[in-house]
């Protein structure tokens, strides 16, 4: 089992590296949906950055870690993968530590609170400037305690 884990892994490493590749030497849009939760995840961004690409981002937000590991049970139970409550953990508080050290990175940058069923846009940003927000009193305590650089930047 371990060893199948392994080679699942290095199989998926290998084929992002190639699709980012080949995106890049064909001058190609390329679609990232998943986690950013340490620095090296921040290399996919930065090398097409390096190569003059517009990097956008969509941060779907949540209330908590418990909130999120429930969402991960109910997708487990209609035949989705599971996650262990350490690896949820890692990228819940993860993502938020990297966006709120490498925001300066995006060109737009989007942050939606998807805690309750209808999702709450709560701020864009062009670059490091606010293009629009909710008021800074309004915004949920996730984005206020784990994101206080981007906070600071709202009006």
């Amino acid at each position: 089992m371990k060893e199948a884990k392994k080679i699942a892994a290095n199989y998926l490493v290998e084929t992002l590296e190639k699709l980012l590749n080949e995106a890049l030497a064909g001058k190609s849009d390329f679609v990232y949906e998943g986690h950013f939760p340490s620095y090296a995840t921040w290399d996919f961004p930065k090398r097409f950055k390096a190569h003059g690409y517009t990097i956008q981002m969509l941060f779907l937000g949540l209330d908590n870690v418990d909130l999120s590991e429930m969402r991960v049970g109910s997708r487990a139970k209609k035949g989705g993968h599971n996650v262990p409550r350490y690896d949820i953990e890692n990228n819940f508080y993860g993502n938020l530590e990297m966006l709120n050290e490498h925001y300066h990175l995006l060109d737009h940058l989007e942050i939606v609170d998807t805690s309750e069923f209808i999702p709450k846009p709560l701020a864009a940003f062009k670059g490091t400037l606010s293009t629009s927000n909710i008021a800074k009193k309004e915004l949920p305590e996730w984005f206020t305690k784990y994101l206080p650089l981007l906070a600071d930047r709202l009006s």
